[in-house]
């Protein structure tokens, strides 16, 4: 979750600090880099984007998806694309393996885990990487100020 809010926090620094705001564009567990004590940082900056150079296509809200990507990498240990999987399963995508189980309301932690973390931090961040992955109506996603708040709760908890 320490990773998760750091994360958070840079884009809402692109969101809410900018003018005008900066979509980050692509965000991906690749372009996080992690020192010794886990704190987050992005790279990869070329990608980023001035909001109003763009056609529409992409919004502060698409890092909000993206964002929800990376969530549901940190809390079931899977890549955001297992392309072992492409050819032979729909499970090839994490966010479209993991949404029926979200709107089933069933937890999937990282088996490496082995139950070492709060159960309600667990249900509080499967909620919120549930908003963030909203595909038909983008803008119910929360903005990434909500995001931050819900993940500074959460890592205060833990």
């Amino acid at each position: 979750m320490k990773i998760a809010e750091g994360v958070a926090k840079a884009l809402k620094y692109l969101h809410d600090q900018k003018d005008p705001p900066i979509i980050y564009s692509g965000l991906k567990s690749a372009a996080i880099l992690v020192d010794e004590n886990y704190n987050p940082k992005l790279s990869d900056f070329c990608r980023a984007k001035h909001e109003y150079a763009l056609c529409g296509k992409l919004t502060l809200k698409s890092d909000v998806y993206s964002f929800g990507v990376v969530l549901l990498e940190l809390i079931s240990g899977r890549k955001a694309v297992d392309e072992t999987k492409f050819y032979t399963s729909e499970e090839w995508h994490t966010a479209a393996w993991a949404r029926p189980l979200l709107m089933e309301r069933k937890q999937f932690p990282d088996p490496l885990m082995k139950g070492q973390y709060p159960y309600r931090g667990l249900v509080q961040a499967l909620n919120l990487a549930k908003m963030c992955l909203q595909q038909e109506e983008a803008q119910q996603r929360p903005c990434i100020a909500e995001v931050m708040t819900t993940l500074s709760s959460l890592v205060s908890q833990i």
